[in-house]
């Protein structure tokens, strides 16, 4: 009986060693889970940051392309204008030619 106890008495032990082992493994891993999780966080983060600073690019890329077309517009009505002008210039140093030839 002695005996009996004696070898249970080990085996407990070993089971508590082992439990033990057990135990120190687990808190490892939830300390590399925790960091896992930070990371995977600060990734989210990141990740977040990144899309509303493409929104803003694209924000600004928008108001580009309307300023853009804008000048456009007003570049095209210059070139109309400077177009007239000189055909207005034409025009007027023809009739001017055509006085000087009857003042003639």
């Amino acid at each position: 009986l002695e005996t009996s106890k004696t070898i249970l008495e080990k085996e407990v032990f070993n089971l508590r060693q082992e439990l033990s082992v057990l135990q120190e493994s687990k808190n490892s891993s939830d300390v590399s889970a925790a960091a896992l999780r930070d990371e995977l966080d600060a990734s989210r983060s990141s990740i977040g940051s990144k899309h509303i600073e493409i929104s803003k690019l694209e924000a600004k890329v928008i108001e580009m392309k309307e300023d853009r077309d804008e000048l456009k517009v007003k570049y095209d009505s210059l070139e109309r204008e400077l177009f007239q002008a000189k055909v207005d210039l034409h025009q007027a140093s023809t009739q001017s030619k055509n006085k000087e030839e009857e003042a003639e």
